[in-house]
């Protein structure tokens, strides 16, 4: 990421935080730190350097923003590591980035940074366009939550009756400012260098286009 930075001159921005368990082995060492080593090693990680930068020689990145990854319920998601991400993120005021599961407990979810004190202009909802309810990402947006939308290489989520008219309607109503957009390329099919299609190039010869 470094290297791809320096050559292009694109600012990328590394994140600490968690995934969802099954992207880990199952007893991971994340999942037996108590919420506040937890916060802990995301402070580290924003204020000093990223593990796999500290154990490496060269450059030493830090981490500017905090992922968390919510399961299909919040009784799923780990807490420790969910109250750590939290602290860390009230500690240091950087942003936290929340995986959803297509949007699934979307609105328990900010009511739950809500009352956990995160500002909701330091909040990013991710996967929120897959599920494409208007009035749901208005109110979010107005209450100062930034959307990530990222199933522009998706067909199999309809982008021409969902995602394109959806991203219309909130630029008309003036929040289209409140929308990121990304690509969540976690499938090795769309990647050029697996010989997948569109690759990162998509982001430009694709997306910006429509």
């Amino acid at each position: 990421m470094y290297r791809l930075a320096q050559l292009s001159g694109v600012k990328i921005v590394a994140c600490t935080g968690f995934h969802l368990r099954k992207y880990y082995p199952r007893f991971a060492w994340l999942w037996q730190l108590d919420s506040q080593k937890a916060c802990d090693f995301f402070v580290k990680e924003l204020k000093v350097g990223l593990a796999e930068t500290l154990d490496q020689e060269g450059e030493i990145i830090k981490a500017g923003f905090i992922k968390v990854a919510f399961e299909d319920s919040l009784k799923k998601t780990p807490p420790e590591s969910l109250e750590g991400a939290i602290h860390a993120s009230l500690e240091t005021s950087v942003a936290i980035e929340a995986h959803t599961e297509k949007g699934v407990n979307v609105e328990a979810i900010v009511d739950y940074f809500g009352t956990q004190g995160i500002p909701f202009d330091r909040l990013v909802i991710c996967h929120i366009d897959k599920r494409p309810d208007f009035g749901l990402h208005r109110s979010i947006a107005q209450a100062g939550i930034l959307l990530e939308y990222d199933t522009f290489y998706r067909p199999k989520y309809d982008l021409q009756k969902n995602l394109w008219p959806l991203l219309s309607q909130m630029i008309e109503v003036g929040f289209g400012s409140s929308i990121c957009l990304a690509t969540d390329m976690a499938e090795s099919a769309l990647w050029a260098r697996y010989g997948g299609n569109p690759g990162l190039n998509g982001y430009l010869n694709q997306i910006k286009p429509d």
